[in-house]
């Protein structure tokens, strides 16, 4: 069966295969195929064309997908796709090419064209696009008229389609008929009133007047008889108000709200209100501007609220009385000063010098006591000296000089540097006699460091050091090993190679008989040059590089049990 595809568009994935190999026919083949491995061949074409762009990849098992375009769909009707790509059994597939409404219609939103030309074997008349149609029969009669609009009745008809009829269907003689049918009984009172069809305009005075005829009611229920604030200070005039406070005193529970000049006021337990006169423990007292006429007894007044009396409300007059107060004796220092109050500038001289003058006393603890700002640090014997006695735990600060400095047994680490060891202390160093060094660490020369050999001795001559590593010397003297690779191309200088090869190369001359230049060029012509042989004679004849020239001789000859070659004689 042909396969549908769309005319002339693009994008159109066909499925191809399956590919086998031509072998046996079994083996699916997966290599991707080219555009030229597959040929179009178009409804009433008896030639076949490449595939216009792309090849076809594979899926699986020997099955390909390949995508034609506009131009491979671009003619109508019967298409075949092959393929012959060597080493597979051909393939191909038929497909059919459809117009756009026929392939949308069947494969899309689209609908078929249909024109209809005949009823019962009989053209219809397509007058301004309308179709004529002559009805024969309507419910198994004939109708009155050929046009519907004409039937006078319609008394076999079922019903009407939903909606059939319409407010322009429905004229004024059926609706007129409708409305002079007798009266009927209502069943149900649904929808005669809609929501809110009884408004202020519709509700007249007549039927308001009638309701507010009807005789008394009780009222079962005051919800809603005032609105929300509908007492508020206007409506509230002065004879009711006059008549409220005219009540008897009542004893009041709760003072929630009740306020004086604005400031509430909370009841005491004896649920009065008294600023003075009584002594009230649980009274909060309002803040008040002045106490002029206060007659109660302010000494039984046991406590003010927390920060009441402030600076401002502790006048010069209370201020003068506190400090007119005989004197009294201070049972805490606390807060006496404040924090840091005794500054550089507070504490005078006269107050320093008081300090200094103090008795000399046992330093306990010698903690930030410094000289220069260099912190001292106690003995054992809990005393602070520099010089004249031993300590061998003290820290030593910087000092210009030292007094009886060979008592000081230890000096702190890398105190002594290069610019506190001066000249004269070097010098006293280098005058002591010879000593014999123990160890050679960190012993330089010009910044090369030296390693003892076993006898604890660094000599760069005239002994055998196997283990010594030495540094950069201008003369070697008795020098019997080198480190490894201590010789290299910077330090072997020009002035150092005549002498070695000299002294290499004579060595060799004293082995061999021959100048190593004379033995070099020998073996060189030995090999690159030209060599005759007489077969006759066996003499061998050396040529020069020119190939003419003779340079050395020598025979070869075979006597059936040995091969003799003589010396080379040179010319």
């Amino acid at each position: 069966m042909a396969l549908p595809l769309r005319i002339a568009t693009a994008n159109q994935v066909v499925i191809l295969g399956p590919f086998l190999n031509s072998t046996d026919g079994v083996t699916a083949v997966t290599a991707a195929l080219n555009n030229n491995d597959i040929k179009v061949y178009k409804h009433n074409s008896n030639t076949g064309a490449n595939k216009n762009s792309g090849g076809a990849t594979h899926i699986a098992s020997g099955f390909f997908y390949s995508t034609l375009d506009a131009t491979d769909t671009d003619t109508a009707g019967r298409m075949v796709v092959s393929s012959s790509m060597a080493g597979t059994l051909p393939v191909w597939h038929e497909f059919h090419v459809h117009n756009n409404v026929w392939f949308d219609s069947a494969y899309g939103t689209d609908y078929l064209q249909v024109d209809t030309i005949q009823f019962n074997s009989a053209n219809v008349s397509n007058t301004a696009a309308q179709v004529g149609v002559n009805v024969i029969q309507i419910a198994n009669n004939a109708p009155a008229s050929a046009l519907i609009g004409n039937v006078t009745s319609v008394n076999s008809l079922n019903g009407f389609a939903a909606n059939a009829i319409t407010a322009t269907a429905f004229n004024q003689g059926a609706a007129d008929k409708v409305w002079a049918t007798a009266a009927r009984t209502v069943t149900a009172s649904t929808n005669i009133f809609e929501t809110n069809a009884i408004t202020a305009a519709s509700f007249n005075q007549a039927a308001a007047d009638k309701i507010w005829a009807t005789a008394a009611r009780t009222l079962t229920a005051g919800t809603n008889i005032f609105s929300s604030n509908i007492i508020d200070a206007a409506s509230f005039n002065q004879g009711a108000a006059d008549k409220v406070w005219a009540s008897a005193a009542r004893t009041v529970t709760s003072a929630a709200n009740i306020t004086t000049n604005n400031n509430k006021i909370t009841l005491h337990t004896d649920d009065k209100v008294l600023l003075g006169g009584t002594t009230h423990t649980g009274a909060i007292i309002p803040v008040v501007s002045a106490v002029n006429n206060l007659t109660g007894n302010v000494a039984n007044v046991v406590a003010f609220a927390d920060n009441s009396i402030t600076a401002a409300a502790f006048n010069q007059g209370a201020a003068d009385k506190v400090w007119a107060t005989a004197a009294r004796t201070v049972t805490a220092a606390t807060n006496i000063f404040t924090a840091n109050a005794i500054t550089a500038a507070s504490f005078n001289q006269a107050a320093a010098d008081k300090v200094w003058a103090t008795s000399a006393r046992t330093v306990t603890s010698a903690d930030n006591i410094t000289s220069n700002n260099n912190k001292l640090v106690l003995h054992t014997d809990d005393k602070v000296l520099l010089a004249g006695t031993t300590h061998t735990s003290a820290v030593i600060p910087t000092v210009t000089s030292v007094g009886t400095a060979n008592t000081v047994t230890a000096l702190a680490a890398n105190s002594v540097d290069a610019t506190s060891f001066a000249q004269n202390g070097a010098d006293k160093v280098w005058a002591t006699t010879a000593r014999t060094v123990t160890s050679a660490n960190n012993i330089t020369s010009n910044n090369n460091k030296l390693v003892l050999h076993t006898d604890n001795k660094v000599l760069l001559a005239e002994t055998t050091h196997a283990n010594a590593v030495i540094p950069t010397v201008t003369t070697t003297g008795n020098v019997t090993l080198l480190a490894a690779n201590s010789l290299t191309a910077s330090s072997f200088n020009t002035d150092a190679a005549p002498a070695v090869a000299t002294a290499v190369w004579g060595k060799t001359d004293a082995s061999l008989s021959q100048t190593y230049a004379v033995l070099t060029e020998r073996v060189y012509r030995f090999l690159m040059n030209k060599m005759n042989i007489t077969d006759a004679t066996g003499v061998v004849s050396l040529k020069d590089d020119a190939g003419t020239g003779q340079l050395a001789t020598q025979t070869i000859t075979d006597d059936d049990t040995d091969t003799l070659r003589t010396a080379m004689t040179w010319s």
